[in-house]
């Protein structure tokens, strides 16, 4: 198994240790150590063998004793020009000395060599400490439920999040900051109003190019959100010159770090970090969380994360919706759901696709693109969303209206077009982005029966599709009834038996 050493000032510097006489247990909570081996010398009595102890079973030396920069070691094992990567219980190794101590008041010393495992390879500086050993243990505690969720979750947005990432020319591992954000929830919303994978604040989300609006929140967007999570963090990265500084920013705003690096005189987040008021306390949490949440999610089942049930990667296909589209309709077209369609696209606020944004682009379900567009040439523009329309009475106000269909005053305004939400006259009609529905227009429902009138005759460029959404029915159940498959063609002036018909108003073609 290949392994990774990290030095003797390193390891020290990780465990803040301090110096260490007498006896107890080294302190071997590092998440970088797999084991920790421990000599032991009788300095008294040169002619006993020394006793090599592994994970508490006892070795025989294989060679005579030695010392490098004062230790004594197997000379066969460690020379002078190299005091690491060497195995001195022929086990894989490598391994490296990294503490020792006199044991009680006697003469007897203790050495230890750690093995460090080969851990995933990061792209950011990786510091493991008292705090960050702190919230390893929470999240293998009192969070593990929690974190059990976010880890699962991750798999479905993490390959997405690092590709962007990778591309924009940042570090991948990155990434991992979403994970302490929000547990990959694109949905996840938190008490100051922050929203999505990133939660971005409301106007830090549209200083970074995200809309959001009424109709749209593209905080929510996984996709978009990491592009502007990328581009804030690089921002923050160029005027710090640290990713641990430019997370801090990003966490507990770049204003409150610029401060405190003046006020202290320190580059360091650690240093700022022990200072009792530089930095808010969930700021000074929010590096050694990150820190602890790489590392376990990089290696889950090494801190006791087993038989997770990851969510499969997100996959989907883009197509432009320029105008405002019903998700029902966008549905059906892609073959899909509506809460399928919801999932894939959770920036979506409303039941329809945004208005005046003609380069929208909607994700459905992969490989069902070209269908789409096909079945989407055949829907008329009128049949594509359907708004109710409200007949403003004496009294009436664009406040009491909103509230009525639950709704917002400003929707309403841009729908209607209207320049002043204090005059509006009676007996105008005005459409409330609502979805019709049978208490709010004339809809009826016509059954035929085998023996009566259910006929429909097709005219040029009629598809299967096109009618089955003219009349209100399933495609199904349109081939079922005239015993049809989807690939047969079907030909102008043909006869089509339709059982029963859902119609708004009155289409453009009839039933006979």
């Amino acid at each position: 198994m290949e392994r990774t050493l990290v030095s003797l000032a390193s390891f020290l510097a990780l465990i803040c240790a301090p110096a260490w006489a007498g006896g107890g247990n080294f302190p071997s909570q590092n998440p970088l150590i797999t084991s920790i081996q421990l000599k032991t010398e009788s300095c008294g009595a040169p002619e006993t063998p020394f006793q090599w102890m592994y994970n508490d079973r006892e070795f025989e030396p294989t060679a005579g004793a030695a010392e490098y920069d004062g230790y004594p070691v197997e000379e066969d094992l460690y020379t002078e020009e190299e005091s690491v990567g060497v195995d001195p219980f022929d086990t894989g190794g490598p391994y490296e000395l990294v503490f020792s101590g006199r044991v009680g008041k006697g003469w007897e010393k203790e050495y230890y060599y750690a093995e460090f495992e080969a851990l995933p390879p990061y792209d950011v500086p990786v510091v493991v400490n008292d705090s960050v050993e702190r919230f390893i243990r929470y999240f293998q505690t009192r969070g593990r439920r929690s974190f059990v969720k976010w880890l699962e979750r991750s798999a479905a947005y993490l390959p997405l999040v690092k590709k962007i990432l990778r591309q924009v020319g940042m570090p991948e591992d990155l990434a991992y900051l979403a994970l302490i954000e929000s547990g990959f929830n694109p949905l996840a919303k938190s008490r100051k109003k922050a929203v999505g994978i990133w939660q971005f604040m409301h106007w830090t989300g549209k200083r970074y190019g995200l809309r959001v609006d009424w109709w749209i929140d593209e905080r929510r967007d996984p996709e978009k959100a990491t592009l502007a999570a990328a581009s804030y963090l690089k921002n923050l990265h160029g005027r710090f010159g640290s990713w641990y500084l430019a997370a801090a920013g990003y966490n507990g705003g770049e204003g409150r770090v610029i401060r405190a690096l003046k006020k202290y005189g320190t580059e360091d987040f650690w240093e700022l970090a022990s200072r009792r008021r530089a930095l808010k306390k969930e700021t000074k949490n929010y590096i050694p969380k990150y820190l602890a949440a790489m590392i376990i999610a990089k290696n889950p089942e090494k801190y006791g994360f087993y038989k997770l049930d990851y969510l499969g990667p997100l996959a989907y296909d883009r197509v432009k919706v320029a105008e405002a589209t019903d998700l029902k309709v966008l549905a059906k077209a892609a073959g899909t759901t509506v809460k399928e369609l919801e999932r894939l696209n959770p920036e979506l606020n409303r039941w329809f696709t945004p208005p005046d944004y003609p380069d929208y682009e909607l994700k459905i379900p992969p490989g069902s693109a070209e269908l789409f567009i096909e079945r989407m040439k055949t829907i008329p523009p009128p049949d594509r969303l359907r708004f109710h329309t409200h007949r403003v009475k004496k009294g009436d106000t664009l406040w009491n209206i909103a509230r009525k269909y639950r709704t917002s005053i400003g929707a309403i305004m841009y729908l209607n077009n209207l320049k002043n939400a204090r005059f509006i006259r009676a007996g105008t009609k005005l459409v409330v982005p609502v979805r019709e529905k049978k208490s709010y227009a004339k809809k009826s429902t016509v059954k035929f029966k085998l023996s009566e009138k259910g006929l429909y005759t097709v005219k040029k460029g009629d598809t299967l599709w096109g009618i089955s959404i003219r009349f209100g029915v399933d495609m199904e159940n349109v081939l079922q009834w005239n015993e049809l498959n989807e690939s047969d063609l079907i030909m102008p002036g043909q006869k089509l038996y339709l059982k029963e018909a859902h119609l708004t108003e009155e289409p453009e073609t009839t039933i006979q």
